[in-house]
């Protein structure tokens, strides 16, 4: 499961109530330190279309500009995948990847939610409160997200060899 959440802490009662195993935690945007940081916010100045640069980034052309973004930098897929591989692993792990509130920063994020419900047919979350967890339901790869998170695998594993052994072991996490 991925969520997207302001809360730094969920209660264990929750995810053993979600028959959740393994927490993996990750910063995007948030002020809160100690967590891996997923340097995702940056696109080149470029890439962002104009109407961004004006202001209005609730377009399809910021999506297909940051899309391009992260498919187009060995760097940013790279973290894609670290987000996206623990839980094409193991169903039961919790994604959850801490946000700020700001306008830029909202667009980037909700561009990545959409990115990952494209094209691995996968749905993330936006939890603003605690009890949001609990309504939740388990989402799970479409049939076209599974081909395409193959051809991607076969891409990481091409630009980081050292680690396809540790993803087929199960043991893949991300720093």
């Amino acid at each position: 499961m991925i969520i997207f959440t302001p809360i730094k802490d969920i209660p264990e009662y929750i995810l053993e109530m979600k028959n959740i195993g393994k927490v993996i935690t990750y910063n995007l945007s948030s002020l809160y330190e100690g967590f891996p940081v997923l340097n995702l916010l940056s696109t080149p100045i470029g890439s962002i279309p104009e109407s961004v640069l004006n202001g209005d980034c609730n377009t399809p052309e910021f999506d297909i500009s940051y899309s391009n973004y992260i498919f187009s930098d060995n760097n940013a897929f790279m973290q894609l995948m670290g987000i996206i591989i623990p839980v094409y692993q193991d169903p039961n792990t919790l994604i959850q990847i801490l946000v700020d509130q700001s306008r830029f920063r909202d667009c980037i994020t909700e561009s990545l939610a959409k990115l990952i419900q494209q094209r691995y047919g996968y749905n993330t979350n936006f939890i603003y409160n605690i009890e949001d967890l609990l309504y939740v339901e388990e989402p799970d790869f479409s049939i076209p997200g599974l081909f395409r998170m193959d051809s991607d695998l076969l891409r990481y594993t091409q630009l980081n060899p050292d680690m396809m052994n540790d993803i087929i072991r199960g043991d893949y996490y991300y720093e």
